[in-house]
């Protein structure tokens, strides 16, 4: 597939987990399932998605599509880098949702970008302040996974680490912050999992009754 043209199935994804880097984990369909079906088979598509789930400037966007057409290599190491790190972050928010303890090896992959990513920042003045900037940005395809590990390790520094939920529907393993009132939303979209469970229970009390 080019590089530049995402799958169409990239661009129909819903983006409900109320944290972008929820988002950038939800990228896998049927998470939680047997089969789950993997949407990200390119590095291109890896930073459209990276750049829809609003980690990525489009400047950012379109700077890294440069590096991995340039680097063709280095680009399908930074995919296949990015879906360790998306697998072991799952698994370790999935725990964390069921109150366990996450996998050493999960959260040692997950530290590992983290750490990368911390000594890519650099404090940089703008008008008489101060803001965390990347350094060196863009240089190396891989670059762009650290933007996803600094997000997913805002949240799990934040109290929006207890609002994570893990999504009820069959074999949907999608991650999404709990927002509602009462804590109690079970489903990633009512639209999708939640009318499908809908329609199981209907079906079922059909032929009880």
């Amino acid at each position: 597939m080019d590089t530049d043209t995402p799958h169409p199935w990239l661009e129909r994804i819903e983006l409900i987990a109320g944290a972008p880097c929820l988002d950038f984990i939800n990228s896998m369909s049927d998470h939680g399932g047997p089969k789950p079906t993997e949407r990200l088979t390119s590095y291109g598509e890896l930073v459209f998605w990276t750049r829809r789930c609003g980690l990525l400037t489009e400047v950012e966007a379109a700077r890294f599509t440069a590096l991995g057409q340039k680097h063709p290599r280095a680009g399908a190491t930074a995919l296949k880098a990015a879906l360790r790190f998306r697998e072991a972050a799952f698994r370790m928010l999935l725990a964390l949702a069921a109150e366990a303890e996450p996998a050493a090896a999960d959260l040692a992959e997950v530290n590992r970008v983290v750490n990368e990513a911390q000594a890519g920042l650099e404090l940089v003045p703008v008008a008489g302040h101060y803001h965390l900037d990347w350094r060196d940005s863009g240089s190396r395809p891989q670059q762009l996974l650290w933007r996803v590990a600094r997000a997913l390790a805002t949240l799990m520094t934040s109290d929006q680490l207890l609002t994570v939920r893990v999504c009820a529907g069959e074999a949907c393993g999608w991650l999404f912050l709990d927002q509602s009132r009462n804590h109690l939303r079970r489903w990633c979209s009512m639209s999708d999992c939640g009318n499908r469970a809908k329609a199981r229970d209907f079906y079922k009390r059909q032929r009880t009754g």
